[in-house]
């Protein structure tokens, strides 16, 4: 695609498989992008096509992001033959893991997170047991144990997670083929299996030391390192500057006031979208059984369909603030979608309904400031 990141594509056959892993931020019915957004709509609409064309023979994703599981619930027709693993259900947070103070790297901290905990949960069993003997749901019965902060789903064709050897090629392929870091460094960290960090990963070496390195990974996973380390996904920036104030021992004026800048910005967020809230149960009632019942509730999961309203909504958002939205925004997202979910509309006055969703998250944006 001529001018669309590194304009590379898959030239695909009917013969094909096709293994796609993406991590990043994502939120109900979307996944971002440093410039667009993937709405789950245009996601499932693409993959028809494609299988429509005869572009693959099978297809398996594993996506990690907040809300993933809204990409496909209730979206994905099963004869396309994709099967899909996420990080979470369609209203969760994703989950950082290795994150201050375990970000060491040759004793020093990063100041980051060096993992999603879903990828890391992955990755590496994948390294750590004969992959070629595994299935899909093998993998997803481990890694779904593995990731206690969220909810780790499959989706979509589910007959060939027992293919174990052909799909477990595409995985170690991809693996490769983005020279992920060894097991072994992930190993080190945990004094209990420093016994292993010699051991080589490959071929041969996988399949001579798979017990130890299997064992290793089931009893690291149990750690308290895991435990104590892991952030969800839209805190870690606020954990990120609230560390770095820490490690330098309040040193830098100039760190704490990024740091309060940032504490003063998420709670202009709330209050926006509590302003947006409010406005919008009080103008857009729904009645069930003759009762009015609010739009917008806190915790309620409602999946994404109207997504020419939810497209509205968030550019009114981003032209109301001038900036595409954070990660600590984007949690927000499902309030557009209780909003143009619930609001009752018809073809008649959908495009009507949609400009006054869209002017009261700008309004909420003008009072707040």
């Amino acid at each position: 695609m001529r001018g669309i990141g590194s304009e590379k594509v898959i030239n695909s056959t009917n013969d094909s498989k096709i293994f796609v892993f993406f991590s990043g931020y994502g939120a109900t019915g979307l996944l971002g992008f440093p410039q667009k957004y993937l709405y789950a709509d245009n996601l499932i609409s693409n993959l028809t096509y494609m299988r429509q064309k005869n572009m693959y023979s099978e297809m398996v994703f594993y996506i990690d992001a907040c809300e993933s599981g809204s990409m496909f619930q209730g979206l994905l027709d099963p004869a396309l033959n994709i099967y899909v693993m996420t990080a979470t259900n369609s209203w969760e947070s994703s989950w950082g893991t290795y994150c201050y103070p375990d970000d060491l790297k040759d004793g020093r901290h990063l100041g980051t997170c060096l993992g999603d905990l879903f990828s890391v949960n992955w990755m590496e069993d994948t390294d750590a047991s004969d992959i070629l003997k595994k299935s899909l749901l093998t993998q997803f019965e481990i890694v779904k144990k593995a990731t206690r902060w969220s909810h780790v789903m499959q989706f979509g064709q589910l007959e060939f997670q027992d293919n174990s050897q052909q799909q477990s090629q595409l995985i170690k392929r991809n693996l490769r083929d983005a020279e992920i870091e060894n097991i072994q460094q992930r190993i080190s960290l945990t004094n209990d299996c420093s016994q292993t960090s010699n051991v080589t990963i490959g071929n041969e070496g996988m399949n001579s030391s798979n017990h130890n390195l299997q064992y290793c990974w089931s009893k690291q996973v149990q750690t308290d390192i895991i435990q104590r380390s892991s952030k969800g996904s839209r805190e870690i920036k606020i954990h990120y500057l609230q560390s770095r104030v820490q490690m330098n021992n309040f040193k830098f004026p100039n760190q704490q006031r990024e740091l309060d800048l940032e504490e003063n910005k998420r709670i202009t967020d709330d209050y926006v979208f509590d302003l947006f809230k409010d406005q919008v149960n009080q103008n857009h009632k729904k009645q069930t059984n003759g009762i009015d019942e609010a739009i917008i509730i806190q915790d309620e999961e409602v999946l994404p369909r109207n997504f020419d309203c939810l497209r509205a909504m968030i550019d009114a958002f981003e032209g109301s603030i001038y900036a595409k939205m954070d990660d600590y925004q984007m949690k927000y997202v499902r309030y557009f979608v209780y909003a143009c979910e619930k609001t009752e509309m018809t073809e008649e006055n959908k495009s009507q309904k949609i400009h006054e969703l869209s002017e009261q998250i700008r309004d909420a944006c003008i009072r707040a400031i």
